[in-house]
């Protein structure tokens, strides 16, 4: 994986990008505090086998999954991850299907515009 001109090189069973900042620990897992922020969060394991994820989950439910040193959390505008299959599959707003690599992912800050009534209309 490559993020802001750094690489960082694993055997991993999942990564995870997702739009704005995630709540990642606790019960508020998956929550996001705003949706504009204009950045991409990407969380990755460094373990792989069940006990492992087991173990990160159990942390990240007692709120100290930052202290994890096989788990890797962090802010970009954009990220590549490579792999040595030429294919893999990817889950994109809960639908999986099989796409090329490298993959490539990138912000485009402001590139929504939504239009709703105001509070007071609904």
């Amino acid at each position: 994986m490559k993020a802001d001109g750094k690489s960082v090189e694993s055997r991993t069973p999942f990564v995870f990008i997702g739009n704005n900042v995630y709540a990642m620990e606790g019960f508020k897992i998956g929550i996001r505090d705003r949706l504009d922020a204009g950045t991409l969060s990407v969380y990755m394991t460094l373990r792989i086998g069940r006990w492992g994820l087991f173990r990160l989950a159990v942390r990240a439910l007692l709120g100290r999954l930052r202290y994890e040193r096989d788990f890797v959390s962090l802010l970009t505008d954009d990220v590549s991850i490579e792999t040595k299959r030429k294919r893999v599959r990817v889950a994109r707003d809960g639908e999986v299907e099989v796409i090329a690599t490298p993959l490539q992912y990138l912000i485009h800050r402001k590139a929504l515009r939504v239009l709703a009534p105001k509070p007071d209309k609904l």
